[in-house]
């Protein structure tokens, strides 16, 4: 519980500080039109309920001098994966954000806007908080924010009043640990960080299973346990953890009895990864 506290703390401390739109200002507009209490955003502190690690960055706009021309409209940018982001004025190859990334640290910006107003950026598939990430008036305004990210990899970017939003991502959280349940057949009972994908994870022969997580492992961890088996039944035993050549992203396990026989078993891995 302490941990998750200090966890939670920082990404808040991460997400305003430096942010003058919403420290200086005492109030932000709703969707009401009325002001109320800046407190910190919802998408700022629920980053995930599992532990994390923060990756910094240097600098990278994923979006710049976006038109959002209506007034009380939004606007869906791609910000991790391997994606051409030069439609929305970014880099051709994106900006390094593995696509296993579950929030982005990001400096968003209005440009020169004809009349006062707010921006709220959020992660995309979700409902809009009834909070503001950036308030500005008629010139251009700056703020830092986290925010979680959609499946897809994109955030949305609501504007209260016409202007033109950019993004300058300065990093990106990583789950810490990532697990799975496998049954005995090779499909995934349940997982987080795990690719249910057969060609990834699959049983491959008797005792034999791989395992496809969705981001780079090499440098990590792993703890396996076999299930107890049935009663009466051969025990299982965990008698190797490899990790895939040529895939940094997998692993084979392998399940035998005491005996030294493989035998199939639903079985629970776990990795932990220090960066």
């Amino acid at each position: 519980m302490n941990m998750r506290v200090s966890l939670l703390c920082a990404v808040a401390t991460l997400a305003f500080a430096g942010s003058p739109a919403l420290s200086a200002g005492k109030n932000v507009n709703n969707a009401s039109g009325k002001a109320s209490a800046a407190v910190p955003s919802p998408q700022a502190i629920n980053v995930s309920s599992a532990a994390q690690h923060f990756i910094p960055i240097t600098p990278c706009r994923a979006f710049g001098g976006q038109a959002i021309s209506t007034p009380n409209t939004s606007k869906i940018f791609f910000v991790s994966g391997v994606i051409d982001m030069t439609p929305q004025g970014g880099p051709a190859a994106g900006c390094g954000v593995p696509s296993s990334a579950i929030a982005v640290s990001f400096n968003l910006s209005a440009g020169v806007s004809t009349a006062q107003g707010f921006l709220t950026a959020y992660a995309t598939g979700t409902t809009r908080p009834n909070m503001a990430s950036l308030n500005y008036k008629t010139n251009p305004a700056t703020s830092g924010s986290v925010v979680t990210l959609g499946t897809d990899g994109t955030i949305t970017v609501f504007a209260s009043s016409a202007t033109r939003v950019s993004g300058d991502i300065t990093g990106y959280f990583i789950p810490a640990v990532t697990s799975a349940s496998i049954f005995a057949d090779g499909t995934v009972n349940r997982g987080e960080g795990v690719t249910t994908d057969a060609a990834f994870t699959s049983r491959l022969s008797t005792g034999t299973y791989q395992v496809g997580f969705t981001r780079d492992i090499t440098e990590c961890f792993f703890n396996v346990t076999a299930g107890e088996g049935g009663i009466g039944g051969a025990t299982p035993r965990v008698t190797g953890v490899t990790r895939r050549s040529g895939n940094p992203n997998g692993v084979f396990v392998r399940l035998t009895d005491n005996t030294g026989t493989s035998i199939d078993n639903d079985f629970f891995i776990s990795v932990f990864c220090g960066k």
